[in-house]
């Protein structure tokens, strides 16, 4: 199983540092720096709107009505910063994977195209009809996927040391209950499959 995962990663990286390392690596590494901002402002609004939202609930459970309104004007601005930060993100998100897939299908095309290969699949392998759409529809999913992966791996990394950070200040014993925890059930997890 551990052989069939590193080859799949050795396959995509294949894939992969054709573009990130090629070279269109400055445009395309810059506008994923770019993304990583934005992905940690978004982190730090996240943290930002729970500490408000728990200054709303301490104000309601003491019923001081001027804390209340003024956390709820800070939520409706928080709110508004994080709506433009995450349509930003969603934004730069979708152009880095365009960016990728015209790029990547350029250069599968041009492979397809080189030394005769289209003639030879057309007329000696029936079995696969417009092989060029096939190439621009899966380019078009492993771009999308992969970006998306990326992207959901670093803010759910960014939000668990963000509010581990949080935890860490309430109190420590927590943090380290929840890694212990975290550990035993990822080894029980490893366990069960093998």
């Amino acid at each position: 199983m551990n052989g069939f995962k590193l080859r799949a990663v050795s396959q995509f990286w294949a894939i992969a540092k054709l573009y990130w390392l090629g070279n269109e690596k400055r445009g395309a590494i810059s506008l994923l720096g770019l993304l990583a901002i934005l992905l940690f402002a978004n982190t730090q609004v996240k943290v930002f709107l729970n500490t408000v939202q728990g200054n709303l609930i301490s104000a309601l459970s003491v019923r001081n009505s001027t804390g209340f309104w003024q956390g709820i004007t800070v939520a409706f601005a928080g709110i508004v910063i994080f709506g433009f930060l995450n349509s930003g993100y969603g934004y730069l998100r979708e152009i880095i994977g365009l960016y990728w897939r015209k790029w990547l299908t350029h250069d599968l095309l041009n492979q397809y195209f080189q030394n005769r290969a289209f003639y030879e699949l057309s007329n000696f392998d029936k079995e696969i009809d417009n092989p060029d759409q096939r190439i621009s529809e899966d380019v078009a999913n492993f771009c999308q996927q992969s970006i998306g992966f990326l992207v959901n791996c670093l803010e759910s990394i960014l939000v668990v040391i963000a509010f581990s950070v949080i935890l860490w200040s309430i109190s420590p014993n927590l943090v380290i209950a929840l890694i212990l925890y975290v550990y035993i059930s990822l080894y029980n997890y490893y366990c069960f499959l093998w």
